[in-house]
């Protein structure tokens, strides 16, 4: 059988919902403050903080298979900067890599630094360093045994057809004919051919590197994002005011119940 001191005791220590806005009403004053001291603080250490400085750059990862784009990612994203960055480490505030939309074999590379003269240099030490990976070296080794290979080829192939070519013009001069299958013409456009795709191949010999950018390091200021610290300061003090006038008004209703 419940007393009626029992229920008193409930009826005291139930609260409606008017009785709570009630409450937060009487505690406006403890909330707006929070609020204030929330968005003053935010806004204040948003603009003292230093102006940080975004570079984005491309990377072609072009190694034949051995490793993907999305790995050297991960070791780029895995690594610290003092490692990748030896010089400018201080200067760099954060590095990652991401895996170009639509191309598997290009790496997006993202730099935030204080100093945007420093990115560059940054953004070169990056460079060599993935350059410098064991699995990028294999890659390039390779690639300049085939180069060297077809370079050899080319050669020789220019020199014969150049001896066949001579040989050939003696002959029309002595009158005498020769059948090589092939008429002068021809024979020194496929000459010149040879020549031409040999001095392609000299190119990418001398600048074989692994993996090269495209284009230059992109450098741009890192938007502060206010605004939205702002508004998320402001929320978070709402709710921390609400919270402390609540735990303070049912403190001051146990008080009362107990007295």
């Amino acid at each position: 059988m419940r007393t009626a001191g029992a229920e008193s005791g409930n009826s005291n220590n139930e609260i409606s919902l008017f009785d709570y806005w009630g409450m937060l009403v009487k505690g406006r004053g403890i909330i707006i403050g929070i609020v204030l001291i929330s968005v003053v603080i935010t806004a204040s250490l948003a603009f003292l903080a230093p102006t940080v400085y975004q570079g984005e750059g491309v990377l072609k990862v072009s190694t034949d298979g051995v490793i993907t784009a999305k790995a050297v990612g991960d070791i780029i994203n895995g690594e610290r900067a003092d490692v990748i960055f030896p010089k400018n480490a201080d200067s760099v505030e954060s590095h990652r890599a991401g895996e170009g939309k639509g191309s598997a074999d290009k790496l997006i590379i993202t730099i935030e630094g204080k100093k945007a003269d420093l990115l560059q240099h940054s953004f070169v030490e990056l460079l060599e360093f993935v350059n410098n990976l064991p699995e990028i070296q294999r890659s390039i080794e390779s690639e300049k045994e085939k180069l060297a290979l077809q370079l050899k080829e080319l050669t020789i192939l220019v020199k014969d057809s150049e001896g066949a070519n001579k040989h050939l013009e003696r002959a029309n001069k002595e009158g005498r004919a020769v059948f090589i299958g092939i008429t002068p013409v021809q024979l020194n456009k496929a000459i010149l051919d040879a020549k031409v795709e040999r001095l392609v191949v000299e190119h990418k010999l001398k600048k074989l590197t692994g993996i090269e950018p495209i284009g230059k390091l992109i450098i741009t200021k890192k938007p502060n994002k206010l605004k939205r610290k702002v508004v998320l300061a402001g929320m978070s003090g709402l709710f921390v005011g609400i919270f402390i006038v609540s735990i303070m008004q049912y403190r001051r209703r146990q008080s009362g119940i107990l007295a």
